[in-house]
Parts: C-alpha cells; structure tokens; sequence
C-alpha cells in the first residue's frame, strides 16, 4: 500500500523555531519528526510514499532527497500556495489512483500499529477506514460513532466534547479508497471538515480502527514538543533514538565527553557533537541536540536543548525547550542519520 504525508503546515504555534525551519523538520530525538513518521510507515510495509511540501521546500526536499537511504520511494509534490487536504489530493490524483492510500501527518508521534490498520482497511474494504482512540474527558479532536465498533454511523468534525455511546475519537490518519473525493464540491478544502461528516452515504463507507494502546503527540506547540522528546525517551512513544547506552540512563548518539559532567541522572540522551562544562549537572528527561554546548556549572533539568544552543556557564534550564532557531537546521543538517 503506498502512503501519503501531509506535511504543507506552517506551524505558527511553534514560532519562533518555524520561521527558520518548517514544522516537519523540527526535532524530535534530534531527527526531524517528519523522519519518525516515514521510518513507520516503511516499517508497516509501505512501499512508496507521497509527501505535499510548502514552507522552506529546500530544506525539505534536501532532507527528504540527499539525506535519507530511502529517498527513491518518497515521492514530493511542491504546493505554491496552501491547497488544504481536499487541494492536495486533488492536485496529487494519480498518486491515490490505482488503489487504497494511508493518509497521516508529519508532525504526530505514535505508537499506531499501521500494519495492523492497513489489514482490517484491506479485510473490509470501506471507503474510509479512520484510525481511532477511545476518548478521554478532555478530548476536543474529531470523532466517530459507530453501531459495532467498527462500522461508522457519523462522523464530527472538532464538536468539541463528544456526547453519545460508543463514541472514538480520530486523530488525522486514516486510509481511503480511490474516488474518496467523487461528488464532492470543487470548493471544499478539508477533507475532515467537508468530505467525511457527509459519511457513511449510501454505498460510501467508514470503519474506524480502534487501538487503546496507542500514545500519541502532536508537535504543533512547544509544551507538546517537550513532551514528545521527554516521555519519548522514557519510552512512551517507543520512538528509535539510535544512541549507545554511555552510562547506565544516558544514551549518546555520538562520542560525547562525560568526564567534565558533575552529575548525570537519566535518562538523557545526547546528540552529537555535544560539548560538556566542567561541573554541569544533567537530570532527565533530557534531550540535549547535535552541537549543542553546555557551560562550566550550568544545571539543565526536564528540558529540550535545541541543536546548535549554548547555555551560559552557571546557568539554569529548566521544564523548557530551549535554544536559538537560526542554528537548529545547521546544527542538524550536519548530523542527520
């Protein structure tokens, strides 16, 4: 089954870091999210993916063409101008023609069980199979009714707090049959909002997949991209940091220097590059990114270092993602793997 990531938004809830890099590449692990993303899908089975690209293209096409061993089964479609996801799969018609499509985002780690998605949609063959969690009391996304579990009787599009039984809540991946998009205005423009609350429709149906153990993130904010680095490397997202264990609880990427450290209380993960002051103290959850330098005596707790940030000698970093955004991508582009 081929796949397709939308990957077009501008994420100005994670200004200032997107204005020097668009939201798919910012990090998590020190990779770009957009990379955890792809590594999945492929790992699912996938055999080509679709990726719409938008803010900085020349940075997404250089990560997503020269610095990734799989780049001849990703497929990228410029957009000038945002075309929302209706625009985007219209413009990208041959792709989703010659059978059913994984639809998902680029900014959202997950532990979704795509393989496992992909044979229920291809056992059933609706016309829209969405992937789904049981809703919690705070939940506010997209959600499903369904009559068995499965088979879809509506669909709402961000009601707010969902009321009914038997209700799951959707989290913009989904999988859809050629023709998802027959019938439909020329004027829509979401396919959440203006395609699929007008399903099921006599022939056209949904299922929904449902998975309570599924853990997901949304990196559109900075609390929520601190989140995903930090509870992923306690293991929450069962994210591949692809790093050494150097020291019981703490996790290096490269061949970073412990010795000048006063203290190291895990877990940690460090990037590569990295330099170490004399008498710094660490204490996880930590992510410290590719280049990054820490002072003489400098304390970082529960934090996101950015690739490329120095932190002053003696100071304090703490519960935050910090770092300058002008050298995140140098920082990164120099160390992708």
């Amino acid at each position: 089954m081929k796949a397709f990531i939308l990957a077009a938004g501008l994420g100005e809830r994670l200004r200032p870091l997107t204005g020097a890099l668009p939201k798919p590449l910012v990090p998590v692990f020190n990779r770009p999210v957009i990379g955890h993303v792809i590594d999945a899908l492929f790992a699912a089975g996938c055999t080509e993916i679709g990726i719409n690209v938008h803010a900085f293209p020349e940075k997404m096409t250089a990560y997503l063409t020269e610095h990734r061993e799989d780049a001849d089964r990703l497929t990228l479609f410029h957009e000038e101008e945002l075309l929302g996801s209706v625009g985007t799969i219209r413009r990208c018609r041959e792709f989703f023609a010659d059978g059913p499509v994984l639809v998902t985002c680029a900014d959202i780690i997950s532990t979704t069980d795509f393989a496992a998605l992909i044979e229920q949609h291809m056992r059933r063959r609706p016309t829209v199979t969405m992937a789904g969690v049981p809703v919690t009391a705070d939940w506010s996304g997209d959600y499903v009714e369904t009559s068995d579990g499965i088979s879809v009787r509506s669909f709402s599009y961000k009601p707010g707090r969902p009321v009914g039984d038997s209700v799951t809540g959707c989290y913009g991946t989904w999988i859809a049959e050629p023709g998802l998009l027959d019938g439909v205005a020329p004027e829509a423009f979401d396919v959440s909002r203006d395609v699929l609350t007008a399903l099921p429709s006599g022939a056209r149906t949904m299922d929904v997949f449902e998975d309570d153990r599924v853990r997901l993130c949304d990196v559109g904010e900075y609390e929520l991209l601190h989140l995903a680095n930090t509870k992923g490397i306690e293991g929450v997202f069962r994210t591949d940091h692809r790093a050494r264990e150097a020291a019981p609880g703490v996790y290096d990427q490269g061949d970073t220097d412990l010795r000048p450290a006063a203290g190291l209380r895990g877990p940690v993960l460090l990037g590569r590059e990295v330099v170490l002051g004399e008498g710094c103290e660490l204490s996880g959850p930590l992510v410290v990114g590719h280049r990054a330098v820490i002072g003489a005596g400098a304390r970082v707790v529960d934090s996101v270092l950015l690739p490329g940030c120095a932190v002053p000698d003696g100071a304090v970093v703490e519960h935050t993602v910090y770092g300058d955004p002008a050298a995140v991508w140098p920082a990164m582009v120099a160390n992708l793997f």
